[in-house]
């Protein structure tokens, strides 16, 4: 069935998206505010997924605990019925996986778009981090904290420790090997490729800041990974603190899997989209590391936050300056 111009109609809305949200819509009512957004526009049938899960993280790295979601569906003009139920099929999926329910869900057709656009925005009230977990100048905004637990964010010292917390193009990863996956059966072993196809379980990044609340770590500053890669996240950590950057390139984890498709496109792996990993800044990154381990959080020091402006990449001998972020890498490929 091919729906109509505008908004969908009751019975297409009852159907293809409420009784698909079943069990993890709320009822209409006084929402929380909104504090994190993300859309999703790629060329792939993960959008209403990756929507969610982006927003989730977003919302995560903010120190706020993700509760309800609301979601915008943009499709374009004489979208058949199936599409719609897709890509619900996915935000239902993608809740149930981030434990969040779906306080609004609104679809409609719009001649202004010319693919499918998945617009979600991630609420909550409650923090992630205990009063006791505070760390010198650390603050999550949106938050309500008690008078004594304020804190103004100001430049750290320098040494400050970056923790990735996860691993780079993870998400790009995964996009690739469900949206490539003819062509690059005629390249790669089968089973490398559904390991690459299992990394969708991995993008949620709610569990490792869980994991720092329980530990009684609260990082000064917290960087999403997802839109641009692991270089956008780090020049984003740089513009949020005002302090410099250094970090050792080789020490940002990378999956094989993900080495390989990207040498197989000519892409940089850091500079994919990488939902899947998080930059922490916290005072001793190795400790750290090693009590996430204990609730089976991956994560890895690369680098110091440094006073001054300067970004700077060390590659063994060779040192070079982190430049403003280029587009994403899978925009040729899946844009």
């Amino acid at each position: 069935m091919i729906l109509r111009n505008g908004a969908i109609d009751d019975n297409v809305d009852e159907r293809s998206v409420r009784k698909r949200l079943q069990g993890v819509m709320v009822p209409a009512g006084k929402l929380r505010p909104s504090l994190s957004g993300s859309p999703a526009s790629f060329r792939t049938a993960q959008m209403g997924f990756l929507s969610v899960v982006n927003a989730v993280n977003d919302l995560a790295a903010e120190g706020i605990r993700p509760e309800e979601i609301r979601v915008t569906i943009l499709l374009p003009e004489k979208s058949e019925e199936s599409l719609l139920r897709s890509i619900v099929d996915e935000i239902r999926e993608a809740a149930e996986t981030a434990s969040v329910l779906v306080s609004a869900c609104h679809a409609e057709t719009n001649s202004a778009v010319v693919r499918p656009v998945v617009f979600t925005q991630a609420q909550g009230k409650t923090s992630f981090y205990p009063a006791k977990a505070v760390l010198p100048n650390a603050q999550v905004s949106g938050v309500e904290e008690t008078e004594s637990e304020q804190r103004q964010i100001s430049d750290p010292p320098g040494g400050r420790e970056i923790l990735m917390l996860g691993r780079a193009g993870l998400e790009g990863t995964f996009l690739l090997a469900a949206e490539k996956r003819v062509e690059l059966e005629m390249r790669f072993p089968l089973r490398m490729l559904e390991r690459a196809a299992a990394m969708k379980e991995f993008l949620l990044m709610t569990p490792a800041v869980e994991a720092l609340g329980e530990i009684g770590i609260r990082p000064a500053y917290l960087v999403n990974g997802a839109g641009g890669g692991a270089f956008t996240a780090l020049w984003e950590l740089s513009k949020e603190s005002g302090c410099g950057i250094t970090v050792e390139l080789p020490e940002i984890p990378l999956l094989q899997e993900t080495i390989e498709i990207t040498d197989y496109y000519g892409i940089n792996p850091y500079q994919m989209c990488s939902a899947g990993c998080m930059l922490a800044v916290v005072e001793d990154a190795e400790n750290a590391s090693a009590l996430l381990a204990e609730h089976g959080i991956y994560s890895k020091p690369v680098g110091r936050l440094t006073e001054g402006r300067d970004k700077i990449l060390l590659n063994g001998e060779e040192r070079q300056n982190l430049n403003r972020p280029d587009a994403d890498a899978l925009l040729p490929l899946l844009g």
